[in-house]
């Protein structure tokens, strides 16, 4: 009798047998978790800073209030311990921390039933925090409708996604995952040290550095300083000036509305628009590729310069 056989029956058997427990706790692993569900109302003072701190997904959003008075209210399904420190978190005279963090892990800790918490922030006509801090340790999130004077928003493991952010500083970090950001308005720092990054819509001056991943921007106005070491950079409708750099990738800009571009990159190809309204110089070079640009209008100092080390270069 070959006992090799055997080895795919004693597989589904064994398949069978775990999908049955896993089904008979409903699919849950580890310590159940609580419903919990509080309310802070805050004065004006208090709602000057907002710091939340999360190991669970977590959605923010923003909205006015419509009792007159602000508050930030939260509800999940969360661990008992989490549940303790939240009962007994109180603001303090110039704001508010929410601790959802937890010191226990289980290698076992799981549940396909939705663990993400929801919190509403609730500001009082023409008012906005002073400064809000966002840290998700893991499991990514969405924060929308910010309205503070700095806006500091980062997760260590899994998407974020951030719409109608309005802040004179917005800092966008993620260390392993994809930022996803629409219409925001503010200085804009955002950097991924292992993920991409979708923009549209970003009014403002922008500064983004990517370690690992692609750059995708529609719509962005202003200043921008963009460095990917790895990835592709590709803007469509955007207006404003700045330095692109990218170590390894191609960048391509079509619909663009620029008197002043820097474009660098090492190992990868460059194409831009041809801009109708452009009336400066180009000053363009590649040390090992082809280059296809109509001549320069010489109407204006205005230059847009674009270098490549291995890759060709196109204007049309």
């Amino acid at each position: 009798m070959n006992k090799s056989r055997n080895w795919p029956v004693a597989v589904i058997v064994l398949l069978a047998i775990g999908l049955a427990g896993m089904a008979y706790q409903h699919f849950k692993f580890g310590e159940e978790r609580k419903d919990f569900e509080r309310r802070w109302n805050l004065t004006a003072a208090q709602l000057h800073n907002l710091s939340i701190v999360s190991d669970v997904p977590s959605d923010i959003n923003f909205i006015p209030a419509k009792e007159g008075s602000g508050y930030v209210q939260l509800s999940g399904k969360l661990k008992s311990e989490i549940v303790r420190k939240l009962s007994q978190t109180e603001p303090a005279s110039d704001g508010l921390q929410l601790d959802l963090s937890s010191d226990s892990f289980s290698i076992f800790s799981f549940d396909f039933r939705s663990t993400k918490s929801q919190i509403t922030v609730a500001l009082p006509e023409g008012l906005e925090l002073g400064r809000f801090q966002l840290d998700l340790k893991s499991g990514g999130g969405s924060v929308r409708g910010v309205r503070a004077g700095q806006a500091d928003l980062k997760t260590s493991s899994g998407r974020l996604v951030v719409s109608d952010v309005k802040a004179a500083q917005i800092n966008l970090h993620s260390s392993s995952g994809k930022i996803t950001a629409e219409q925001l308005e503010g200085t804009l720092t955002a950097a991924t040290s292992s993920g991409g990054m979708s923009l549209t819509r970003i009014s403002g001056d922008g500064t983004y550095t990517l370690s690992s991943g692609h750059l995708n921007g529609t719509g962005i106005t202003g200043h921008v300083a963009i460095q990917t070491s790895s990835g592709d950079v590709t803007l469509s409708q955007f207006s404003g000036s700045g330095q692109i750099a990218s170590s390894s990738g191609s960048i391509t800009l079509s619909g663009q509305r620029s008197d002043s571009l820097n474009i660098t990159a090492r190992s990868g190809n460059v194409k831009l628009s041809k801009d109708d309204a452009f009336r400066g110089i180009y000053n363009l070079r590649t040390s090992s590729g082809s280059i296809h640009a109509p001549d320069s209008p010489g109407q204006t100092h205005d230059v847009i310069e674009v270098r490549t080390r291995s890759g060709n270069i196109t204007i049309r």
